[in-house]
């Protein structure tokens, strides 16, 4: 499938679920009951265990007229996550109606352009096991910014479906003195060096992330002028009006 041939009209952007697939049926649950099919997560979905398995079976078998899309974010098994190759129209199929976006993936529905930008930094690193709960790749490589760089749909997008959020973000409620400083140091650097760096680049209308458990809204100015609406989202054991919000591709607007 390519994902330009589809016309959703409105969509549902949800947080970081982080596994929780029991969550995730309630998000999908009120999705189909408010008459929105198509769901983009927007990292930290939890690739882990047989989390894929479970996710394929439920899309598979209970919710089979909807399509699920997520990008990757810190919390990921990458291993697992890049058995799966992405087909001919950049996408990484898991099963007929689940899919990954990989950085720097643009494309366009309703009119409307999209590009996505996984990975962020994990301020808790020095508790997890590298390669079994931590991944050095969870960052944007040098690479992965090239790839953006050269999307197809990214310069000007209309939407930018992202894990990580702009260094210029204000994000109200960050807890203090939880997370090791040389971590911090480094989470920062990484917004504001390679996030915000494509963020300037591509200058897109709005943004999207998760990542930081935090629902909150920002409005931003890239170089030369242009306003960005910067939207996070909560996480799994939130009201889902916290953690998902529907968008309108006619106009814009958001529901909930």
């Amino acid at each position: 499938m390519n994902l330009n041939d589809m016309n959703p009209g409105k969509i549902a952007l949800l947080g970081d679920i982080h596994s929780n697939t029991r969550y995730l049926k309630r998000a999908l649950s009120y999705a189909k009951e408010n008459g929105v099919s198509t769901v983009v997560q927007l990292g930290d979905a939890g690739v882990y265990g047989n989390f894929i398995t479970t996710l394929s079976d439920m899309m598979t078998n209970e919710f089979p007229d909807m399509m699920f899309f997520f990008i990757d974010g810190n919390h990921e098994d990458f291993n697992l996550l890049y058995d799966y190759p992405i087909d001919e129209n950049g996408v990484r199929w898991i099963c007929d109606n689940v899919a990954h976006l990989p950085r720097g993936f643009s494309w366009k529905w309703s009119g409307k352009s999209f590009v996505a930008i996984g990975g962020a930094i994990s301020v808790d690193r020095d508790r997890r096991e590298p390669y079994t709960s931590w991944d050095p790749r969870e960052r944007l490589s040098a690479e992965d910014v090239l790839t953006v760089m050269a999307s197809q749909y990214g310069m000007n997008a209309d939407y930018v479906l992202a894990h990580d959020a702009p260094a210029e973000a204000w994000i109200p409620g960050l807890p203090t003195g939880v997370f090791p400083e040389v971590a911090l140091a480094d989470a920062n650097y990484h917004r504001e060096h390679f996030v915000s760096f494509l963020g300037h680049y591509l200058t897109p209308s709005n943004w999207y992330h998760g990542h930081y458990h935090i629902d909150y809204t920002y409005t931003i100015e890239w170089n030369g002028g242009k306003k960005c609406f910067v939207r996070g989202l909560g996480c799994d054991g939130m009201p889902l009006i916290d953690s998902m919000v529907f968008v309108d591709l006619t106009d814009g607007s958001e529901s909930w």
